[in-house]
């Protein structure tokens, strides 16, 4: 009969996060849709995205498979990773000067080329924007 109830523990705790998860990352869409704070701010929308995205799963597939105190430490050190990834993703974005890039570009491509077979043949990189 335990097992029975710590069944339904589990089966119930599982849930509650999941209609959490679904209504953080409702609240997120209806924000970016409506063109409101947090997803008017990309250092601060795009974290807790993700973080509302793996976090529950993480924490729904620790639960039942691991002690709840250790389930949550690792909860919270992924949760720590994901926010400052995320956020170090915003932060540097792809830089948007196509010329420094293809300079960039010649110019490693040139010297490896050199290094190799001791010639400088003309490079022409063509960077695409999709």
């Amino acid at each position: 009969m335990e097992s029975v109830s710590q069944g339904q523990r589990l089966f119930t705790a599982r849930l509650v996060i999941g209609l959490a998860q679904g209504l953080a990352l409702y609240l997120l869409y209806s924000a970016y849709d409506a063109k409101v704070w947090p997803a008017t701010q990309g250092q601060v929308f795009e974290p807790l995205s993700l973080v509302f995205l793996f976090i529950p799963t993480l924490l729904i597939s620790a639960l039942g498979e691991m002690p709840v105190r250790k389930a949550a430490t690792w909860a919270g050190i992924a949760l720590l990773v994901i926010a400052t990834l995320a956020f170090f993703d915003n932060w540097s974005a792809w830089p948007v000067d196509w010329n420094f890039i293809k300079n960039k570009i010649r110019d490693s491509v040139s010297e490896y080329v050199y290094q190799q077979i001791k010639r400088r043949p003309m490079i022409l990189p063509v960077v695409v924007e999709v």
